[in-house]
């Protein structure tokens, strides 16, 4: 890309400013020694990181246009469909989010409309604001947002063993709920920071990361 400089650019003409996902796009005209148009184009001057994500419940009572990021499981999928905009159509298409503190209907505009998103899939979707119709809060999408499949989140709970058995290659946790938990005996081991596999089985508290 070519330099600018002060004198340059002062000389020439900004044609436009447009917003893509994470970069912001800076576009310039400017005249060369020949007098001929030039065009060149910017990307990656500006970054702009996504913002942090947070869960479903804090981004519905986040500040209006105040940018969050959000990931869930997506629960329902609507057909697309095309709405006016000062004069335009544009593709919409709504979907449903839940994740554990709530669910949420997002509102994907322009290309997002077209995402290959499908119920069951988890997926991380970045710089929505809330947006309030009839008294109802959702959110929609920015021209700064992403979406992008994701595994599902790990949920880590601390459970109580009343016992334990262990064979060759796995260990059977017995859990007080009436729950058995099958575990790698050699990941445990390593855990729990052990000498022996055996001595697995004199643990009777752990902390087990499940889906």
């Amino acid at each position: 890309m070519e330099e600018i400089d002060s004198h340059n650019f002062q000389s020439g003409r900004r044609e436009e400013n447009d917003c893509h996902h994470e970069d912001i796009k800076i576009a310039i005209v400017r005249t060369n020694r020949s007098g001929e148009s030039k065009f060149s184009e910017g990307l990656d001057l500006i970054k702009i990181k996504p913002t942090e994500a947070v869960t479903l419940s804090v981004a519905l009572t986040s500040p209006l246009k105040k940018r969050v990021s959000i990931v869930g499981k997506i629960i329902q999928v609507n057909e697309p469909k095309e709405v006016k905009v000062k004069g335009h159509d544009i593709k919409i298409k709504s979907i449903t989010v839940e994740d554990t503190s709530r669910k949420a209907k997002i509102t994907l505009w322009r290309k997002l409309a077209e995402s290959l998103v499908r119920p069951g899939d988890y997926v991380s979707i970045t710089d929505v604001v809330s947006y309030v119709y009839n008294n109802v809060t959702t959110l929609q999408t920015t021209n700064l947002s992403t979406i992008e499949k994701c595994d599902a989140p790990v949920e880590k709970k601390v459970v109580v063993a009343e016992a334990i058995g262990i064979d060759d290659t796995n260990a059977d946790i017995y859990i007080k709920t009436g729950e058995i938990s099958t575990v790698s005996l050699e990941l445990l081991q390593k855990a729990l920071n052990l000498d022996k596999p055996e001595d697995v089985e004199l643990y009777t508290s752990f902390t087990i990361c499940m889906k």
